[in-house]
């Protein structure tokens, strides 16, 4: 919220400590991303190899590091993970 409203001096202490912690909550919100991929294709029964290769090519594609740390934002607020229900049909 901090960095939504703007720092007016870019030497103050807030704006300094704004640009060491945005990096980290970004990180923090792609691992938990990554961790609903990961639970998704558990529940799913899908193989692990496709959140593997979407979190590699997020590597290479910024874009797809952008919706996973979207899809670790939207766990966080509307806890996804509690509301995927495993296929009945599957055995």
């Amino acid at each position: 919220m901090v960095s939504l409203v703007g720092v007016s001096d870019p030497g103050s202490a807030l704006s300094i400590f704004m640009m060491n912690v945005t990096p980290l909550l970004e990180i923090a919100m792609i691992v938990q991303g990554a961790a609903v991929m990961f639970y998704f294709a558990h529940v799913k029964k899908i193989s692990k190899a496709l959140p593997i290769i979407i979190l590699f090519s997020a590597l290479v594609i910024p874009i797809i590091t952008f919706f996973v740390r979207i899809l670790g934002i939207i766990d966080l607020g509307f806890d996804l993970r509690s509301r995927i229900k495993p296929d009945s049909n599957r055995g």
